[in-house]
């Protein structure tokens, strides 16, 4: 069993984390481990990549000026980046948002 269940997926509003052990409720790293700066700083990534969905997808789903794949590759960067400080009994996963406009890609991937 894993020892932390987290997800990494962009929301309204929230932290971009999710805890998969509390019903999926949005949480921060940490209330997960001690508030070292390595933590601190990665905390602060997620919830700046999170901010960046609010302003320029929440309301305009459509907007051709976001940048979906980049946005993508920063999550799933921070994705690798709390699975290498969670450790390797954690359980990682990163998901798209569900409103993502290529449907024929995988919204769901299971970080290592």
């Amino acid at each position: 069993m894993a020892r932390y269940g987290v997800k990494i997926m962009p929301e309204y509003c929230s932290t971009g984390l999710w805890d998969l052990s509390d019903e999926g409720c949005s949480t921060t790293l940490t209330s997960l481990v001690d508030s070292t700066k390595e933590v601190l700083l990665l905390e602060e990534d997620i919830q700046e990549w999170n901010d960046c969905y609010d302003a320029n997808v929440f309301h305009d789903k459509s907007n051709p000026n976001f940048d979906w794949k980049g946005f993508h590759e920063r999550g799933m960067a921070l994705a690798r980046r709390v699975k290498a400080l969670l450790g390797s009994d954690s359980y990682v996963e990163y998901w798209k948002d569900v409103d993502y406009p290529f449907e024929d890609e995988i919204k769901k991937i299971v970080i290592g």
